[in-house]
């Protein structure tokens, strides 16, 4: 198991904040990035696995530590950005590949 703390702050876009399309989307790459780069390194042999076949299934946790917590569809809807930058870090084109198991907690 690899265990990676991302500093992020994931707040929820579905709740109450449903202003201009542009901030989101920012805030949305600002998150995919971070995630891009701080996982790269550290997810190198993960991927290099995964992607020669040595591997079958990836599971990813995401854990969301905060002070208030957040429903299921919310907490999936925070953590978008940073989870497309982690399925970047791997190699991999879409986040929605067969061989990920996403798994959230509050």
């Amino acid at each position: 198991m690899i265990a990676v703390l991302l500093p992020l702050r994931l707040s929820s876009p579905q709740n109450g904040s449903h202003g201009h399309w542009a901030p989101q989307a920012a805030r949305r790459k600002r998150e995919r990035q971070t995630a891009l780069m701080l996982c790269g390194a550290l997810l190198k042999h993960v991927r290099r696995d995964l992607l020669t076949g040595d591997v079958d299934r990836v599971e990813i946790r995401i854990v969301r530590l905060a002070p208030r917590m957040l429903d299921d569809d919310n907490n999936v809807g925070a953590a978008k950005g940073t989870r497309d930058g982690i399925a970047d870090a791997l190699g991999l084109k879409d986040d929605s590949d067969t061989r990920l198991t996403w798994t959230y907690a509050p």
